[in-house]
């Protein structure tokens, strides 16, 4: 009888032992899981950040480029003394009387990014406006809250 109880307590030590370090595992396991949690958030982040710093650039060029044709159509009007109708762009009046030739090379160029940057603002419009994961959310807990 007296093997018995000290092989229960043996046992019981054990068993105890065991799941006290499964349990002290979890804990590790949890950390981890947060740790690489932010790693992703932060590296998200920078991602999303270095992306908008690239459209940022094509959108600074795009512009640069209209203001600089915008520029130099007026200069040529105001040496020919051309008469413009009533404060319109004057790259929308020639940009459409020109040659195809000399709008392909050049505004070609800003045209594709021109594409990009309406490409990448109309995803973002429609991911945090249209489609907004976090919007939704909210408006189903105000929902559960309320009913």
């Amino acid at each position: 009888m007296s093997k018995e109880v000290g092989l229960r307590k043996t046992i019981d030590a054990a068993c105890s032992q065991h799941f006290g370090m499964i349990r002290e595992a979890q804990k590790e396991n949890m950390f981890e899981s947060k740790a690489s949690t932010i790693i992703q958030k932060n590296w998200r982040a920078f991602a999303v950040r270095r992306n908008l710093k690239i459209i940022r650039k094509a959108a600074v060029e795009i512009q640069a480029g209209c203001r600089g044709r915008a520029g130099r159509i007026l200069a040529h009007e105001h040496n020919l003394k051309v008469p413009r109708p009533n404060n319109q762009w004057p790259f929308v009046i020639h940009l459409c009387s020109l040659p195809q030739a000399a709008v392909s090379g050049r505004s070609a160029h800003f045209h594709e990014a021109a594409t990009k940057i309406q490409k990448y603002w109309r995803g973002r419009w429609s991911r945090h406006v249209t489609h907004s994961f976090h919007g939704r959310k909210r408006y189903i807990d105000a929902v559960l809250q309320t009913n």
